[in-house]
């Protein structure tokens, strides 16, 4: 186990924002909806979501992730 590296500063900050925009878009649309819930709220939050997937296709461990 002490191969492991630890996270870098720039992976933490992409972590970071990532989790940071997904709780920000899903406050907004609660917190501020005046109607029922449109398909457009759950197609753009799948849309962010499914661009967290695609940092999948980058190398483990790398700093890919926050750039």
């Amino acid at each position: 186990m002490e191969n492991e590296a630890s996270a870098t500063l720039i992976q933490l900050l992409g972590a970071g924002a990532f989790g940071a925009i997904i709780g920000w878009y899903v406050y907004y649309i609660n917190r501020y909806r005046k109607g029922d819930v449109q398909f457009s709220d759950l197609v753009t939050l799948i849309g962010i979501l499914g661009g967290g997937t695609i940092v999948s296709l980058f190398p483990a461990r790398t700093d890919l992730f926050g750039a």
